[in-house]
């Protein structure tokens, strides 16, 4: 046992040192552990930044073609606006002549002109009324309203043809 007792100290020394290369094992790896979980997380940040940025790019995208859309409904609206313009000013001038026709007829052509005139005026307003409803429509609305529109054109152009017939 004496020997036994001279080596304790030892003993302690060499278990000090064995406890002491076991922590540093274990904080070493516990150091691992914590560098993984950050290069973890980066990689995680840098996913995020980059799904963030892919999404950005999508938004943008779809900005872009909803612009496109726009711009070019914005463009045939117009187109179709001025169409009609067109054909309601070539109304108006025809309807000016028939006018001067009218002032010069008596009678009961002048009564039948008279009142087919009034439908005229009649029609006139109703395209009118829609073309200003055409201009504050959209989507659906403005189709639509659109079609009102081209069917009171069409209903005007019957109804000055008719007084033009009455007229001749």
């Amino acid at each position: 046992m004496a020997r036994f007792v001279k080596r304790l100290p030892r003993m302690k020394t060499i278990s000090r040192t064995l406890f002491l290369i076991g922590a540093l094992t274990a904080a070493g790896a516990c150091k691992s552990k914590t560098d993984d979980a950050r290069a973890a997380q980066e990689s995680a940040n840098k996913k995020a930044v980059e799904a963030t940025e892919a999404q950005r790019e999508a938004d943008e995208k779809a900005a872009r073609a909803k612009r496109e859309v726009d711009d070019r409904m914005v463009a045939d609206h117009r187109d179709v606006e001025v169409k009609l313009r067109k054909d309601i000013d070539g109304f108006d001038r025809k309807m000016e002549d028939l006018r001067r026709k009218l002032a010069d007829k008596k009678g009961d052509v002048r009564k039948n002109a008279d009142a087919a005139a009034n439908e005229v005026q009649l029609r006139h307003a109703k395209v009118d009324q829609n073309l200003t409803k055409l201009r504050t429509s959209a989507g659906n609305a403005w189709d639509a309203t659109k079609l009102e529109v081209e069917a009171d054109v069409a209903a005007l152009k019957q109804a000055i043809d008719n007084l033009e017939d009455t007229l001749d």
